[in-house]
């Protein structure tokens, strides 16, 4: 029993220190078995005290566990305790783990659960706590059921569940979702983020999916279907408001839209389907519309209305900053309208 615990810990220790980033080496320690082994007769079956544990992977990065002791739950389960446990990244960054708690199976240790307060953290800034952390291994996955808070000296995000698919570079964040960028804020029921290199972090795209709301600027979007954000190119889906305060103040509503975002400022917005432009004297229906450079084209079934009446035609243009109104191909006007709504 004292071998097949002590190959168990050699490679429980590796997983927990290499965690989610790096691959697995698998090392057993045969210059101590014997030594090893006396510890355990004299502590116990069940307890191992005072552990520390120093070794290197396959391309030689420096690994260190340490832990107030490890001790078998039940049979073929083991629990870690206190454990703190730094290693070196392929990219040369230093990276430390530590939780409360431990848990793998003997029959597979590539399986761990971290819980307590569990806490990771990069010489970059990138820091992630929670309460619970599941890691597979050779899968690359690890989720959590509990609150995560994960930052980097770009940005803010969580939840309260999270997904890690390191196969993809994609993290999924789960109920009361909010990410913090430096392109904006976004909530939503689910954040799906995914990364041309996680353990880079560089950033590929954003979707906030289930009543999302994004603010930047001057502006907040929101939609009752999805924000995807890449590329500083915003594609919005559902029952969509784009709002827009300060000197120049309009609102926009569509089926759908899609906005280019740049230095973080909008500077184009194609929106389709039901569209409904507002602003402090006209409102304008139509098809579908472009706004750029505070200037909108719309075309389609064209109406507005405005403090002079109802205008109706195929085509038309407003000049955000002076309210002017250019409708082509009018099919008249209709003069003491209600106006304003």
């Amino acid at each position: 029993m004292p071998s097949r615990k002590i190959k168990f810990l050699s490679f429980f220790f590796m997983s927990v220190a290499l965690g989610i980033f790096i691959a697995l080496a698998f090392f057993i320690l045969n210059n101590h078995r014997e030594m090893l082994g006396k510890v355990l007769l004299q502590l116990g079956e069940n307890f191992l005290s005072g552990i520390t544990f120093k070794t290197t992977d396959r391309r030689g990065n420096k690994i260190s566990v340490k832990s107030d002791g490890i001790y078998e739950e039940e049979k073929g389960l083991y629990v870690l305790k206190n454990a703190v446990s730094t290693f070196t990244l392929s990219n040369g960054e230093l990276l430390t783990i530590s939780a409360d708690l431990a848990r793998a199976l003997q029959t597979d240790p590539t399986k761990c659960e971290f819980r307590g307060s569990v806490r990771l953290s990069t010489q970059s800034g990138l820091k992630i706590m929670t309460e619970h952390l599941f890691i597979d291994f050779n899968e690359k996955i690890a989720r959590g059921e509990s609150r995560v808070d994960i930052s980097t000296k770009d940005a803010k995000v969580s939840a309260m569940e999270y997904f890690f698919d390191l196969k993809n570079n994609k993290l999924t964040l789960i109920n009361e979702a909010n990410g913090s960028f430096k392109f904006g804020h976004i909530c939503a029921n689910r954040l799906i983020i995914n990364f041309d290199d996680i353990q880079k972090k560089n950033l590929k795209s954003i979707e906030a999916v289930g009543n999302p709301i994004y603010k930047f600027e001057n502006y907040t979007l929101k939609a009752s279907g999805s924000i995807r954000y890449s590329n500083d190119v915003i594609a919005v889906h559902s029952s969509v408001v784009l709002n827009h305060w300060g000197k120049t103040e309009y609102l926009v509503q569509a089926d759908s839209m899609r906005a280019m975002v740049i230095n973080g400022k909008v500077n184009t917005v194609a929106a389709s389907g039901s569209l409904i432009i507002k602003t402090k004297d006209v409102i304008i229906h139509a098809d579908k519309g472009l706004l750029k450079d505070n200037l909108v084209n719309v075309v389609g079934k064209v109406a507005i209305s405005g403090r002079q009446g109802n205008i109706f035609g195929k085509s038309a243009s407003l000049d955000l900053d002076t309210q002017e109104v250019d409708v082509r191909q009018s099919s008249g006007v209709v003069v003491d309208s209600v106006g304003w709504k």
